[in-house]
């Protein structure tokens, strides 16, 4: 994996710096699940030469989707037809976890917007094949979410 985040020194970080940044603190969770996000930041931080300001973004992604981890692991699981998540390689893993994150609690983001990032950081993390099946699984997610949200309610508790 490729560990640089981009953008020039000195520069504020911006959104885009900060789902890169989110994605390397996945990665590295998912390696050493053991380590809180703290000590994987600082880690990220050394090796990049991160500021501390201007990243607040990234520790909210990164903890909202740890902290949402079973969620969105069941989620990818039903995505991911004839395929376990043990068989996609951890970077797009890192990838798919932070976009439905993004794509489920964070509703300050367009869609579209969640999903071509999603690919970007494929692209340039994992490569133009992973970033097809990125899309992929995002664009399937989000037609299954809106198709749930046009049919009636059949909950029958509702009807008394």
């Amino acid at each position: 994996m490729s560990v640089a985040i981009g953008g020039d020194a000195g520069k504020v970080a911006g959104r885009r710096d900060n789902r890169s940044a989110a994605m390397q603190l996945l990665y590295l969770h998912d390696l050493y699940p053991f380590v809180p996000v703290a000590g994987h930041w600082q880690n990220l931080q050394n090796m990049l030469g991160l500021p501390d300001a201007g990243y607040e973004f990234c520790l909210d992604l990164a903890a909202g989707t740890i902290a949402n981890l079973k969620e969105i692991n069941g989620h990818m699981q039903r995505l991911l037809v004839n395929w376990s998540p043990e068989r996609v390689e951890r970077v797009p893993v890192a990838i798919l976890r932070l976009a439905l994150y993004e794509l489920i609690h964070r509703r300050d983001m367009p869609v579209a917007v969640v999903i071509n990032e999603a690919v970007e950081l494929g692209k340039r993390f994992a490569g133009p094949a992973a970033a097809r099946f990125i899309n992929g699984l995002l664009d399937q997610f989000h037609r299954d979410r809106e198709a749930a949200q046009r049919e009636p309610c059949n909950d029958l508790s509702l009807g008394d």
